[in-house]
């Protein structure tokens, strides 16, 4: 199936959710230049200071990455986690993620 129709049906199936397009920052000479549609997902989406998080997509690398900011935040002189720690963090990560201001979405990755 093309990527046309599949966006096609995809926004006919959840017509309430955003449409949102992913593509690679690239610096360009030009304003605009051509993409083609690569990937077409249906997702939630937040946005913190420094980047856009897919909820299902991200779900491991943002785990990783809010995992040590709060363990950090927890335990700023352990070096090492032991198991009970990281089930501290894990439940506090887990905790911070469903609490964000998720955005139901259809996202459309761009390559060039």
């Amino acid at each position: 199936m093309s990527k046309t129709k599949e966006l096609i049906e995809i926004i006919n199936t959840y017509p309430e959710h955003k449409l949102i397009f992913m593509y690679p920052e690239e610096g360009s000479e030009h304003p605009y230049t051509m993409g083609y549609p690569t990937e077409i997902i249906v997702d939630e989406y937040w946005i913190d200071d420094e980047r856009v998080w897919l909820k299902y997509d991200n779900e491991g690398e943002m785990s990783d990455h809010y995992g040590e900011l709060i363990f950090d935040d927890l335990y700023p002189d352990v070096k090492i986690i032991n198991d009970e720690q990281d089930k501290v963090v894990d439940k506090k990560t887990q905790e911070f993620i469903d609490s964000q201001d998720w955005q139901k979405c259809i996202c459309v990755y761009i390559h060039y």
